[in-house]
């Protein structure tokens, strides 16, 4: 009977029954469930404590081996919505990349990727729920965007993913609602910006597939 090629929700592609496959793909679905295994990260200092979990920030001012090591948890990311740009690979010239690393011990288990940009524009959602420019306000504006948002998911359903964009704007002295959104959505970011921006939001992207 020949081997059967099956891709997972972690977004590994392998093959069921082979010995190599099934085991590269149990490191890639742990990963998936419980974050990334990094101990660099415990030399990063904390901006903000929720129980046992912390929020690290890298950016050039962090070491480049730390930040090479950590570029990992972009791709595991990348790996469930290959539809998006991993975004994050720790280089010297991302100069306006930043990563807020959600930790838990030595396992980054979220993570919010920030960018500047200086193109952002008002959204607001229709009464059917759905994105529409805002027609009262076509004026764009410069600021900190979020790129991408990840939560390991045995770490979902726990208010994690707001708690961590708020305090990512709380470390940039600016509200939510100062912060851009990248676009197209995903489902889930779709639903993590209606419930953190209910009325409007800045964003940037295209929104023809929403």
């Amino acid at each position: 009977m020949p081997d059967s090629i099956t891709t997972c929700k972690c977004g590994e592609t392998y093959v069921v029954g082979n010995p190599e496959n099934e085991v590269w793909h149990n490191q890639v679905h742990d990963e998936y469930l419980n974050g990334l295994n990094v101990t660099e990260v415990q030399s990063l200092q904390s901006i903000a404590w929720r129980g046992q979990l912390r929020i690290a920030v890298i950016n050039n001012s962090v070491e480049e081996p730390i930040r090479k090591a950590i570029v990992r948890v972009a791709m595991v990311a990348h790996r469930c919505m290959p539809s998006y740009k991993a975004c994050y690979y720790g280089t010297n010239s991302e100069e306006n990349l930043s990563l807020y690393a959600l930790v838990d011990n030595t396992r980054i288990i979220g993570m919010v990727i920030m960018s500047y940009e200086e193109h952002l524009c008002w959204y607001t959602w229709n009464a059917k729920g759905d994105l529409q420019p805002c027609i009262t306000d076509f004026t764009s504006h410069g600021g900190p965007k979020i790129t991408r948002v990840w939560i390991a998911a045995s770490y979902r359903s726990r208010g994690l993913a707001q708690w961590l964009v708020r305090e990512v704007a709380a470390d940039l002295s600016c509200l939510v609602s100062d912060m851009g959104w990248e676009m197209p959505f995903t489902e889930s970011g779709e639903k993590l910006a209606k419930s953190l921006c209910p009325k409007e939001f800045l964003g940037y992207g295209d929104i023809s597939s929403q």
